[in-house]
């Protein structure tokens, strides 16, 4: 369309051209003519005619050199014009949208030409196809985005085969519905949706039959901001690689020197998915988009027989807040402004709404940070599992309530006497003045049979403990002495004999009863 209103023009051009000159030489020869007409002398009149000739030449000369350059610059100017992308894609219906958008802009682009073309430094007039460029842009992006939902639905109008979780069914049907309205078909049941450009820039308005609007101006107070869906199928691409990044530290831990902080695999996790680092077990890097890195968020990707999703736990509320808040530390709020949690710190989005966030793209840096850190705890974890079970074969670890301890085997086997002891007094004493004898008696039953001797009864309070050569008596109602009592406890040479472990809930007494009880 462009090229045939600049030809249209090209010619035009030519056709004034050729008039002013037929004027312009018209007069001249009536005018030789006249002049002439007694005479009949043909060499004068013929020296006459040349010098009357040249002398129009030179007066011709710098009106056509003018013209010329008015239409040169006319042709720069015009020739900027962008031309729509892609146009052999659109269907009958997307070509009919924009002829009539789209010719108003030419015809409005071709009278700016010609104003510039007489007068370069008119600020107006390029103002004005800085927005016809906009313009022009936002009939491509909005006729890019109908051309996606065309070309990447399934040809089964009543299915949504293929589709992944990052959409919801709502807009999986509108979608199907948009598709057959692109089609010049109908979607069986339903009514077609308005498809328009809005506003002074041409900005592509979805208006379902149920009232959904997607894309506009979205000026409207109570209206959500919904951008034009796009097709989101499974990114297997993405799905393997975080599969086999999961898969891959697993085996890794096997062999590892230290556990992997989740601060490590997140890291890594984020530089997979934006394609600076290659997928696990391949020379390939991923390159998917944004939205296809969202479909992930949905998807089960950890290598255990649970079925869960990040979009499931975030949408439960059960995470940190840290999970919930933005860079600046606030909670995130949803589309209509609801905040994730309360002022009382209580979860209050529903399950759309989590979910609504999780999609919409305007988010997507806050949600593939979290989502990086979420499955980077997971990963990590059944890395550091492996670990862990290896280390604890070569009595080099122990986890406690507290942390983790590993390093030498002394370090270690001392831990778990520490956790041994605390665990076996704690659990022993009982709470009050009055119950003192009942806490001698219960540690003198844990400690029968190793070499802890207990006093049968306490005075002042007190426990009276012979380990070997060494004494001592501590006030059982005095947190300060407890602490002293542990202290203590732990000189004993019998806690070899229990070949203490790597997991304390395995830990028994003397007389074999569990420490957690």
């Amino acid at each position: 369309m462009q090229r045939a209103l600049k030809d249209l023009h090209k010619i035009l051009i030519s056709k004034i051209y050729s008039n002013n000159m037929a004027n312009v030489t018209g007069k001249a020869d009536a005018t030789l003519i006249k002049a002439d007409a007694g005479t009949y002398d043909t060499g004068s009149s013929a020296k006459a005619l040349q010098a009357g000739l040249q002398g129009f030449g030179a007066g011709i000369k710098p009106l056509f050199e003018a013209a010329q350059k008015f239409d040169a610059d006319y042709q720069a100017w015009n020739e900027k014009q962008p031309e729509l992308e892609n146009l052999g894609n659109y269907s009958d219906y997307q070509l009919g949208m924009i002829d009539q958008e789209y010719g108003k802009i030419s015809d409005e682009w071709s009278s700016l030409s010609r104003r510039l073309a007489r007068n370069k430094d008119d600020i107006e007039a390029k103002n004005r196809l800085a927005q016809l460029t906009g313009q022009i842009k936002n009939l491509d992006a909005g006729q890019s985005a109908l051309s996606n939902i065309r070309f990447n639905m399934s040809k089964d109008l009543q299915g949504t085969a293929g589709l992944s979780d990052f959409h919801t069914a709502t807009e999986k049907e509108h979608m199907q519905i948009i598709q057959a309205t692109l089609e010049g078909k109908s979607f069986p049941g339903k009514e077609a949706p308005t498809i328009a450009y809005v506003g002074d820039n041409s900005t592509l308005q979805i208006t379902m039959a149920d009232g959904t609007v997607y894309g506009g101006l979205g000026s409207s107070a109570n209206q959500q901001y919904k951008p034009i869906p796009t097709p989101q199928h499974d990114y297997t691409e993405g799905n393997t690689a975080l599969n086999n990044f999961a898969t891959g530290l697993i085996q890794d831990g096997k062999t590892a020197t230290a556990v992997l902080s989740p601060k490590q695999s997140k890291t890594r996790i984020l530089n997979i998915l934006n394609g600076s680092e290659n997928i696990p077990g391949t020379k390939n890097k991923l390159s998917g988009s944004r939205a296809q890195n969202s479909t992930l968020f949905f998807k089960d990707l950890t290598p255990d027989d649970q079925d869960i999703t990040y979009a499931d736990a975030f949408a439960s509320g059960q995470l940190s807040q840290e999970f919930y808040k933005d860079g600046t530390g606030a909670i995130v709020k949803a589309s209509d402004e609801t905040p994730a949690f309360n002022a009382k710190g209580e979860y209050q989005w529903t399950e759309e709404q989590a979910k609504e966030y999780l999609r919409n793209p305007i988010h997507y840096n806050h949600n593939v940070d979290k989502f990086a850190e979420y499955f980077g705890n997971a990963a990590s974890e059944l890395h550091n599992n492996e670990f862990r079970t290896k280390m604890a074969g070569n009595d080099r670890y122990l986890k406690t309530a507290s942390g983790d301890f590993f390093g030498s085997v002394a370090n270690v086997n001392a831990a778990k006497v520490n956790t041994y002891v605390d665990m076996l007094v704690d659990r022993d004493l009982v709470a009050g003045g009055s119950a003192v004898q009942k806490s001698i008696d219960n540690l003198r039953n844990s400690f029968r049979n190793s070499d802890v001797q207990i006093a049968k009864t306490g005075k002042n309070n007190k426990i009276g403990i012979q380990i070997g050569d060494n004494k001592g008596a501590f006030d059982l109602t005095n947190p300060s002495e407890i602490r002293a009592l542990k202290i203590f406890l732990r000189r004993s040479d019998s806690y070899k004999q229990l070949n203490l472990g790597a997991d304390p809930s395995q830990y028994v007494d003397f007389m074999g009863s569990s420490l957690t009880r």
